[in-house]
């Protein structure tokens, strides 16, 4: 049985393909370049399973790859159509929660440097210049957890742990159907009365996209920060563009068209921008690495007995 490996960070964990080589009859990695479409179809091959991270798995790919077996890498599904694996019989190895906590620490870092203006202070260092800048500390800053599932959960938690308070902390989630509770805001008001709105809803199916749009990044008051280490699509970036000049600063580590992001970012002196690194933890590896053994051991009906 062959397996073959599309994300590049996985093909770069050395004892895990060392195991999967143990496993499968032949191993096929990565060749460092993102693959899409009829590329991704011809790197599976005749392989009977394949490991996709951020690579679309679209109607067009499923029915050239109808049969085989998928280990989703990462949590995120927004690149899978379920519908169009299930009508091609493909089945999808899928877990959750691998990465919370990685991708809910990187969040709270940079909630608490952008309210600090630390990016201000870099930008204006990494220009010559020594600027002292004032910002807020996280109990004194009303802030705004838009999705409140697993991650969203940690993020409060971990600034109320480090704060000592959690009484300016507010939240709204659209998917858990989370209305009540003290700190519970509307998604309007949510915008358009905290300091700082820090992003957790998924995209699955795109059923988000574009959700934090002009209405709401508009009504976000001068001075007001923003983060998004959830999913691209989610931010209107056209609406971001259009309020960021009057806006204390953005924090972003996905976005819509990876690996590509908006030039308007590029020399922005309040904005920082990772390359979606959230996830990529070595805890959160070693997670992820753990569930690929399990599903391998799974699909190939096989244990080593460790």
């Amino acid at each position: 049985m062959k397996i073959a490996i599309a994300p590049m960070t996985v093909s770069k964990i050395d004892y895990l393909v060392e195991w999967l080589e143990g496993k499968f009859d032949e191993v096929e990695l990565n060749p460092g370049r993102r693959l899409e479409g009829d590329e991704l179809v011809d790197f599976v091959g005749d392989a009977e399973v394949f490991i996709l991270g951020v690579e679309k798995l679209n109607a067009d790919v499923a029915s050239k790859l109808a049969g085989k077996k998928c280990i989703k890498w990462g949590i995120g599904i927004d690149n899978i159509d379920f519908a169009a694996c299930n009508a091609c019989n493909i089945d999808v190895f899928r877990t959750t929660g691998l990465n919370a906590r990685a991708v809910s620490e990187l969040a709270v870092g940079y909630v608490m440097l952008l309210l600090r203006n630390q990016h201000i202070s870099y930008s204006a260092m990494m220009s010559g210049r020594w600027h002292k800048v004032v910002g807020k500390q996280l109990a004194d800053a009303k802030i705004g957890i838009l999705g409140y599932g697993m991650i969203g959960e940690l993020v409060n938690d971990t600034i109320d742990a480090i704060a000592g308070t959690d009484e300016n902390i507010f939240y709204n989630d659209i998917d858990h159907h989370i209305i009540g509770g003290k700190n519970f805001m509307r998604v309007k008001e949510l915008f358009s009365e905290c300091d700082l709105i820090t992003i957790h809803i998924d995209n699955d199916g795109g059923r988000n996209n574009g959700f934090v749009g002009e209405e709401l990044i508009g009504s976000m008051k001068n001075g007001a920060y923003i983060v998004n280490t959830a999913r691209g699509a989610v931010i209107d970036y056209k609406a971001l563009e259009n309020n960021l000049c009057r806006l204390g600063g953005a924090a972003l580590d996905v976005f819509p068209d990876e690996p590509n992001f908006p030039d308007f970012l590029i020399g922005a002196d309040n904005v920082m921008f990772s390359s979606h690194i959230a996830g990529n933890s070595e805890a959160a590896l070693r997670n992820g690495a753990d569930f690929v053994m399990r599903s391998a051991r799974n699909i190939i009906g096989g244990s080593d007995g460790g």
